[in-house]
């Protein structure tokens, strides 16, 4: 190897050593922190909040099966089997 030789490839492994240690432009800050915020949110468990179920009171229930009135109130709810 010759004296120029070496002194180009020191050259270049200065420029390659200082350039990984400086600092990352805003820019690419930003963006990196965008990223980091946009792999956060796209990919989070979504937890939801248990609902409490109710016992929804239908008005049939209380009338005597199978009466007429007991019909009518069930085609009234929705739930005599006819279509509305």
């Amino acid at each position: 190897m010759t004296a120029a030789m070496k002194i180009a490839i020191a050259a270049v492994t200065a420029i390659a050593v200082l350039a990984g240690a400086m600092p990352p432009t805003p820019a690419a800050a930003s963006e990196q922190g965008y990223r980091a915020y946009e792999l956060k949110t796209r990919y989070k468990k979504k937890r939801y909040r248990a609902r409490p179920h109710r016992q929804i009171q239908y008005w049939a229930d209380k009338l005597p099966t199978g009466s007429q009135i007991w019909w009518e109130q069930m085609d009234r709810e929705g739930r005599g089997g006819r279509r509305r």
